[in-house]
Order: structure tokens, then C-alpha cells, then sequence
């Protein structure tokens, strides 16, 4: 008789081919998976925009047109609360409002004057779970005036020579023939905690410092820098300075982070020129405080998807993480 002849488990490449096919399976189920997932975040955020968005409009409707001065105000329950963001303002005229309802990393919103949900975020919220932030400066284009800024040693006007961002910068021209501790200090100095800045915090300052040409004579070693100067008590300031930018013709963005103690009585910041007369001017532009201690790319309330908290130009301002 003839022998049989057994075959005993598989080939390599019957096991390769195995391996392939149950790796492609497991691709498409992902996939298949992701969509679906995507799809019902998408349908609960722009639901969720719908259903507020109602509840806030017919609010208006049985208070002369104003809206809710808080989505608590129309029953929305702490837990929805932290899927949504509102704003409202019922001094301008027409009253306005704007709701963002995000779900996962999708995000819709709708407001006064656009009432069906789009995809996105409305200006100065968080978009598509990325969290927003906040430009603390107020006065930060210096595009209206320099009123904020200080000034010591230095003659500080708003100039249309040079502008970072928008058409206007602030421009030190140094006055004392005997100092060159010249500098413009943002929101002031003259004690207290200034620029809307909270003891026990972490921030980080960055402007954009034009040099028109060479800087000579007697210069402070702080010329050309951000320093930020806190103070504890009856201690002496602790300063934390930002990179210098160089003696030269150019333009820099320097960029400082800096803690405000637990205990801090006093914290401000001081934009240094550091020239005495004749040494050579300064200008700064597209100043930008925010919380941690990152360096965003610069933002204010004329930049895409943010907005102004106050009057356009002379107020802290939010939206998404900026684009380099």
C-alpha cells in the first residue's frame, strides 16, 4: 500500500499570510470604530448647541430681548455646564450672545446672529478640546494709546514707524542725560500687583522689541529686555529677566517666564530701552501675558477665532492656541 504522507501545521508564509489578514481585519474595525465614535461626538455636540441654544434664545424672548447672564440661569446642569461656554453681552445693541458645546474633540456653536449649529468655535472660546487662553495684556497692540505704559527716562509715544502686528507700536526715545534706567513699565509700577496677575501663579511675558539701529554711550546691562520685578514684604525685588536682543539693527521677540510668590506684594513688568539722550530709540510691539509657561505665537482680540473681554484694543483677550 501506498504510505500516506501527513502534513503537520503551517508554512511560514501560510502563517505570514494568517498574521497580514487579521492585521487588516483589526485596521478596518478600528477605523469603522474611529468614524462611528467621531460621528456620535459630532451629533452630541451640534445637539447639544441646538437644544441650549433654544433654551437661551426663548429666555430673550420673555426678557425684553436680554439673554441669560449665565446658562444656570436657564437650568443647565452643572455637568453640561462643563461641556459648553457662553458669553453674553446685553449692553450692546443689539444684545448678543455666543454658546460652544463641545463633545470629545469636536466642537459646535451658534450665537445671536447665527443660529444654527456650525462646526467650530464661537470667537474667544475653546475649539475642538483645545483648551483656550487668555492674553492678559490689555493694551497689548498698542493700537488706541499708551496710557498703560508708564514711562521713566524715556520720552514713550505711540509711533507708526514700525508695528509687529496691526499699524501702531510704542516707541522709547531716552531723555535723561544722566541715567540710562529708561523703560516703560506695562499697566505701571508704582506698587501693587499689576497686570491682572495672581500670587502662586506661573506666567510668561513676550514682546516684539524693534532696534532702528546701534544703541551707544553709557547703556544699562538691562537694555533691550523684559524684566519682571517681584517683591515679598520688606524684601528687596527679585528680578527675572527675558533673553537681550542685540545691539543691532533688527527686530526680536523676547520672551520671559516668571512665578509671582505665594506671599508676593508687589509684581509689575518693565520694558527696557536703557539708553541714556541720544543713545538710540526702541520700539515694542505685540505684547502677550499668559498663564504657564509657554511662549505662544502672539494673539489679541483682532486675531482669527479670539475676542476681545472688553473694549476692542484695550482689553485682555482669548481664543485658541495660536498658530506659529
Amino acid at each position: 500500500m501506498w504510505a500516506i504522507k501527513k502534513r503537520h501545521g503551517f508554512t511560514i508564509v501560510e502563517l505570514l499570510i494568517v498574521v497580514v489578514v487579521i492585521a487588516i481585519l483589526a485596521a478596518i474595525t478600528l477605523i469603522s470604530y474611529n468614524g462611528i465614535n467621531n460621528r456620535a461626538m459630532q451629533s452630541a455636540a451640534q445637539s447639544m448647541a441646538q437644544q441650549v441654544g433654544k433654551k437661551v434664545q426663548f429666555y430673550a424672548t420673555l426678557n425684553n430681548g436680554d439673554y441669560p447672564s449665565s446658562l444656570s440661569a436657564i437650568d443647565i446642569s452643572g455637568s453640561d455646564q462643563q461641556k459648553l461656554q457662553y458669553t453674553v453681552d446685553n449692553t450692546a445693541s443689539p444684545q448678543k450672545f455666543g454658546l460652544t458645546a463641545t463633545s470629545g474633540k469636536f466642537s459646535y456653536y451658534i450665537s445671536s446672529t447665527n443660529t444654527q449649529p456650525t462646526p467650530g468655535a464661537y470667537p474667544g472660546h475653546a475649539a475642538n478640546g483645545v483648551a483656550a487662553i487668555t492674553n492678559l495684556t490689555t493694551n497689548p497692540s498698542i493700537e488706541n494709546d499708551i496710557s498703560t505704559y508708564g514711562a521713566s527716562n524715556v520720552s514713550a509715544t505711540m509711533s507708526t514707524n514700525w508695528a509687529a502686528q496691526g499699524t501702531r507700536s510704542l516707541r522709547q526715545v531716552p531723555g535723561s542725560t544722566s541715567s540710562s534706567d529708561s523703560f516703560s513699565a506695562i499697566g505701571g509700577d508704582s506698587g501693587g500687583i499689576r497686570m491682572g496677575l495672581e500670587p502662586g501663579k506661573t506666567y510668561t511675558l513676550s514682546a516684539t522689541i524693534r532696534v532702528p539701529s546701534a544703541m551707544s554711550g553709557t547703556l544699562d546691562t538691562r537694555a533691550r529686555t523684559i524684566v519682571v520685578y517681584t517683591k515679598e514684604g520688606t524684601a528687596g525685588y527679585v528680578p527675572t529677566s527675558s533673553q537681550q536682543a542685540t545691539n543691532a539693527t533688527g527686530t526680536t521677540r523676547l520672551n520671559v517666564t516668571f512665578t509671582v510668590p505665594t506671599n508676593a506684594t508687589e509684581a509689575f513688568a518693565r520694558l527696557y530701552n536703557g539708553a541714556r539722550q541720544g543713545g538710540g530709540d526702541t520700539y515694542w510691539d505685540a505684547i502677550m501675558l499668559t498663564e504657564g509657561s509657554t511662549a505662544y505665537t502672539y494673539a489679541d482680540g483682532d486675531s482669527p477665532g479670539w475676542a476681545w473681554k472688553g473694549t476692542a484694543g484695550n482689553s485682555a483677550s482669548s481664543g485658541p492656541l495660536p498658530q506659529p
